[in-house]
């Protein structure tokens, strides 16, 4: 509440750069009622939008700072995954895994690297928490981050100490979550527009994402986390 939520793209930049930014990192978040009708609101938690391509800095000076509670992700199954069909390590990973935490290429080794900085400049805990609707998410990116920061301590790339603040003070709540969250329907942008509100209309970036500056979703939902938090159980002030 007193800082707001960082938002962070880590594939498709285009969300961020032509649909948050542009509107000021507002959304309109419109609800379809099974009686047609469409409850319509205005989402204003959004403090910043960063993407992991152009402002990587910014993402890891976000990491480092000691307010921060939580990260979450929603980066599909397919996204927490290391190796392929054949259970071997993708070449981008087992190369991150070869050089160390400088200059990593894969979502997954940034975020460890990250979380090793983090453990570097202050020591605050942090929840990791996969909001992906998936079984065992919470520890599919357990499992992620601590067998690349196994192998770079492994050849002497982190210290002991690293990998220990990844053990101790990092948690990875599980979830479960669903809200079935269609594309941008066009009735929708047909009855925003007749509100007066310009410049709504639905596109797909280079990486084939459909948005828009609203989203539609039906009226159930559900989201259960795990208690594993421990910036509270520290003791420390949430604030």
């Amino acid at each position: 509440m007193d800082t707001g939520i960082v938002c962070c793209e880590g594939y498709d930049d285009e969300i961020i750069t032509k649909c948050f930014r542009p509107y000021d990192n507002l959304t309109i978040a419109v609800t379809l009622n099974p009686d047609g009708k469409l409850d319509k609101e205005i989402v204003a938690s959004m403090s910043d939008s960063l993407t992991m391509a152009y402002d990587s800095e910014q993402v890891a000076g976000v990491m480092k700072e000691p307010s921060l509670q939580m990260v979450s992700f929603t980066i599909t199954e397919k996204g927490y995954s290391l190796r392929n069909a054949d259970h071997q390590l993708f070449s981008a990973v087992a190369a991150d895994m070869e050089a160390g935490p400088k200059g990593c290429k894969t979502f997954m080794a940034r975020l460890t690297a990250m979380c090793i900085e983090r453990g570097r400049a202050c020591k605050k805990p942090l929840s990791l928490v996969s909001m992906d609707n998936c079984s065992h998410n919470g520890e599919k990116l357990k499992a992620a981050v601590m067998e690349i920061a196994g192998a770079w301590r492994d050849k002497g790339l982190i210290t002991d100490e690293d990998h220990r603040y990844l053990e101790e003070k990092i948690a990875f709540p599980w979830t479960m979550i669903d809200k079935i969250t269609p594309r941008p329907h066009p009735v929708v942008e047909e009855q925003l527009t007749g509100d007066g509100v310009e410049g709504i209309s639905p596109f797909v970036t280079s990486k084939h994402t459909y948005v828009a500056p609203f989203v539609n979703a039906e009226k159930p939902q559900y989201l259960v986390i795990e208690d594993q938090f421990p910036f509270c159980d520290a003791g420390l002030d949430p604030t």
